[in-house]
């Protein structure tokens, strides 16, 4: 279900032209993570049930076009690669990268303080249900792979909305290759094993308090240079918080 947000509340504030297009995730239970099989790892098991409160996310990734607002407006850093602060001719529709988790973070807070509306990151968990909805399939648009659904074993990014036929049942966009995306989730300090196992909880492994640089946070959807076997709606991936991977990018979420 699509929900372009100004309908909503244009007359308490407009929607500003940068603001991302939405899509409703209502209240409903959803089954995260995977069954333990000979090429998943532990670490995404096991499957389990949870119930989060409904939200809007962020049809497709966050663009470059909209990120250069950000850098205009604030003086942000621009990400590597961009020319006297402006994206690659040609790229304005294809999603950011180049941004640390830290960076996605000053976004959604820049972004809410020009909308007044409350942007933030997702938690993985929120991220995985926009992808796959409820009923654990393995891919945003069902268990059976089927190509040209996705930017994948590729060598550059796409225009965010190249896939429309690789949408999710909530109708996001790039769940699966494109640019990886950061969550607010934390896997923790030791690369080989989480801090936080499953099941998910809505507790620390959640905070967005920076400080160490040894922190590693869990990003989602895998991007364009992986293989098949690679992406899945619960394939979890993660990188040093402070990390600007040329692969990776963020979307955001609204709270209702």
């Amino acid at each position: 279900m699509h929900i372009h947000l100004a309908n909503k509340e244009e007359k308490v504030k407009p929607r500003l032209s940068f603001e991302p297009e939405l899509v409703e995730i209502p209240t409903s239970p959803f089954l995260m993570g995977s069954k333990p099989a000979p090429n998943i790892p532990a670490h995404e098991t096991p499957q389990h049930l949870i119930e989060l409160a409904y939200f809007f996310a962020c049809r497709t990734p966050i663009t470059n076009r909209q990120y250069q607002v950000f850098v205009h407006m604030t003086g942000h850093e621009a990400p590597k690669g961009w020319i006297l602060r402006k994206p690659p001719t040609g790229f304005e529709e294809h999603p950011v990268t180049g941004v640390s988790c830290r960076d996605a973070v000053a976004f959604c807070l820049w972004l809410s303080k020009q909308s007044g509306r409350p942007y933030r990151l997702p938690t993985e968990a929120e991220w995985e249900k926009a992808a796959r909805s409820t009923d654990g399939r393995l891919y945003p648009w069902g268990n059976a792979w089927l190509e040209g659904r996705c930017n994948c074993d590729s060598d550059q990014t796409t225009l965010v909305t190249a896939f429309s036929e690789g949408a999710s049942q909530y109708g996001c966009l790039d769940m699966l290759g494109n640019v990886r995306e950061w969550t607010s989730t934390i896997w923790g300090t030791d690369p080989g094993q989480t801090d936080f196992p499953y099941p998910f909880a809505l507790d620390e492994r959640n905070a967005l308090h920076f400080g160490s640089d040894s922190v590693y946070r869990i990003h989602r959807g895998g991007c364009f240079r992986d293989q098949q076997q690679q992406l899945r709606c619960a394939a979890r991936g993660f990188s040093a918080e402070n990390s600007k991977l040329a692969w990776c990018g963020f979307r955001v979420v609204l709270e209702r």
